[in-house]
C-alpha cells in the first residue's frame, strides 16, 4: 500500500480559453485531503444533536411522481377545464378537435348544437358559470390515463369521466361519459 505524497501548493498562471490578456490562476492542493472526483462532496448526517441528543432518520413526508404522471395531470386539468366551457357554451367544440376521438368529438357537436338552439347568448352570459372543484387521475398503463371530475353549478354537483389514451406524442380523449 502506497502512502499519499503531499504536494506542495504552488500558483501558476493559465492560459486563458476566452478572453485574451486575462490570466486565470490555478491551484494545487496537497493529495492528503480527500478528493471527490467529479462527484458531490457531501456532508455527512450528524449523529447528535446540538444538545446531545441523538438523531433519529425520519422518514420525509414526500411523493415522488413520474414526470410522465405530473405532465398528464397538467394536461388533464386544462383539458377538463376547456370541455366544461365548451359544454358550458363558452368555447366552440373545434377547440377540442385534435384531443378528442371523432366520436366523442362528434357527442361534443351535438350538445353544443342542442345548448345553441335552446339558449341564446344573452341567456348563457346571465347563468352561473361551471365550474371545476377536483379532478383525479389514474393510470393503469404508461398509454392510458382514466379521469374523473367534479363540477360544481350553481348548487348542484355534476361528475364526468373519460378515458385518454397516448398516440403519437399526444392524448386523445376516447371515451366521455357525464353524470
Amino acid at each position: 500500500m502506497t502512502q499519499p505524497t503531499t504536494a506542495a501548493t504552488t500558483t501558476q498562471t493559465v492560459a486563458p480559453w476566452q478572453r485574451p490578456g486575462v490570466a486565470a490562476v490555478a491551484r494545487l492542493t496537497p493529495t492528503d485531503r480527500p478528493g471527490v472526483d467529479g462527484a458531490l462532496a457531501l456532508a455527512t448526517a450528524p449523529t447528535r444533536h446540538r444538545s446531545g441528543a441523538p438523531v433519529r432518520a425520519g422518514r420525509p413526508d414526500l411523493r415522488l411522481l413520474d414526470g410522465g404522471q405530473a405532465r398528464t395531470r397538467a394536461w388533464t386539468l386544462r383539458f377538463v377545464q376547456v370541455l366544461v366551457e365548451v359544454l358550458g357554451g363558452d368555447r366552440g367544440p373545434q377547440q377540442l378537435l385534435r384531443c378528442t376521438s371523432p366520436e366523442v368529438y362528434l357527442d361534443l357537436s351535438r350538445r353544443s348544437e342542442v345548448l345553441n338552439r335552446v339558449a341564446s347568448p344573452v341567456q348563457r352570459r346571465r347563468r352561473v358559470r361551471a365550474q371545476v372543484r377536483s379532478v383525479h387521475v389514474a393510470m393503469p398503463t404508461p398509454y392510458v390515463a382514466e379521469i374523473c371530475a367534479r363540477v360544481e353549478q350553481g348548487g348542484r354537483s355534476r361528475a364526468l369521466a373519460g378515458r385518454l389514451e397516448l398516440a403519437e406524442g399526444r392524448w386523445t380523449c376516447t371515451a366521455l361519459e357525464f353524470g
